[in-house]
């Protein structure tokens, strides 16, 4: 259940930050992950990204990212 409580905290932050008017001109977004261990072959990563750009219009965005997986142990 608090797995699933957090799913839905985690859900509606993404919808509430994608229901803003998308303008023209440059946009940056910067996104932080983090995948807990379930199994011995499944190890804990924490995930970091970014992408910066051009929005021309509501539908083309043009840019480039760049992210960093960095893997753990799984004790």
């Amino acid at each position: 259940m608090k797995k699933f409580i957090l799913f839905l905290i985690t859900a509606m932050f993404a919808i509430c930050a994608n229901a803003q008017n998308i303008q023209k001109g440059y946009h940056g977004f910067a996104e932080l992950g983090y995948n807990k261990c379930i199994s011995q072959l499944d190890p804990s990563t924490i995930e970091i990204t970014t992408s910066h750009g051009y929005q021309f219009n509501p539908y083309i965005f043009l840019g480039a990212g760049v992210g960093f997986d960095f893997i753990g142990n799984c004790q």
